[in-house]
């Protein structure tokens, strides 16, 4: 539903069939973001409140190289400071553009209020390499957001390092 970001646990939100042709029309993103040894790193995706559009997490891969850390995931509406810019289409020969902005920020600390997930990371794959947080790898497309809606990875430590890769669709809203 637009205008409402659905938690991780809302189940298959699109098929299997929906992603494949989000792909084909060019509706299909992909950006990795990361920060280096940095405290609290943030990292958002972003829909601008303007977007017209509904941008639906598909996918989510982490990476971290400092141990026994809490990485908090969740809504985080207020705009990240840095712009690093928006996703890339995933059709290659496709020219439609992201609306998505991909953000980060380093603050004092962790901006989520209420996380959707909590981890204990003991280092290296962050997230597994199951492409998912753990306890969200029964699901797909996991995150539904309408405009002006974010979402976030923070790692909640001092001189911690995240590097997020993330895939999502953006659909008329």
């Amino acid at each position: 539903m637009p205008g409402s970001a659905k938690g991780p646990f809302a189940g298959n939100v699109i098929s299997t069939d929906l992603w494949l042709a989000a792909m084909r029309n060019g509706q299909a993103f992909g950006r990795q973001l990361s920060l280096a040894a940095t405290n609290n790193p943030h990292v958002q995706l972003k829909n601008p409140t303007a977007s017209g559009k509904i941008v639906i997490v598909h996918s989510l891969q982490g990476f971290s190289t400092s141990v026994d850390t809490t990485i908090l995931a969740g809504i985080g509406n207020t705009n990240l400071t840095t712009l690093v810019g928006v996703g890339f289409n995933l059709d290659v020969a496709n020219a439609n553009a992201s609306v998505a902005q991909c953000r980060t920020q380093d603050v004092a600390t962790a901006t989520i209020t209420s996380p959707l997930y909590v981890d204990r990371s003991v280092a290296l794959p962050l997230l597994g390499f199951t492409g998912y947080f753990p306890q969200l790898s029964q699901f797909r497309d996991f995150m539904v957001l309408g405009a002006g809606e974010g979402f976030e990875i923070v790692g909640v430590a001092t001189n911690y390092t995240l590097a997020v890769a993330l895939q999502w669709i953006e659909i008329d809203g």
